[in-house]
């Protein structure tokens, strides 16, 4: 069963909810053959009211993050104000990847992006 990951704003950790377990926070994660979603009502509700709330995710399987982060990694982001996706720094759409990481500084890195 997959796993699903967010960025708590509220703690400044990640935010990791396991199939038929309580919701942990960690301050770093990484998930295998990841997708991106962003769920539309949500985004919509966030626009119309200004006030931020979970409605953006990926969804993986739960693996170790790799020793060495290496420069093959992109960071990618995701602000419902900007853009109603996520994306690299350079503005290039993201809807999963090979690997995804999440750091412990609030940043989300991946390798093998599928667009």
């Amino acid at each position: 069963m997959a796993t699903k990951v967010h960025k708590n704003l509220n703690r400044g950790c990640w935010s990791i909810t396991r199939p038929g377990a309580p919701v942990v926070h960690a301050p770093a994660c990484a998930l295998a053959g990841a997708r991106l979603v962003v769920q539309p009502g949500g985004l919509a509700r966030v626009k119309r009211s200004g006030v931020r709330a979970v409605h953006a995710y990926a969804v993986g399987e739960e693996c170790g993050p790799p020793a060495d982060l290496g420069a093959d990694l992109v960071e990618v982001t995701y602000n419902p104000f900007r853009s109603d996706r996520f994306h690299t720094r350079d503005g290039l759409a993201v809807a999963g990847a090979a690997l995804l990481v999440f750091d412990a500084n609030g940043r989300m890195y991946a390798r093998g992006v599928i667009r």
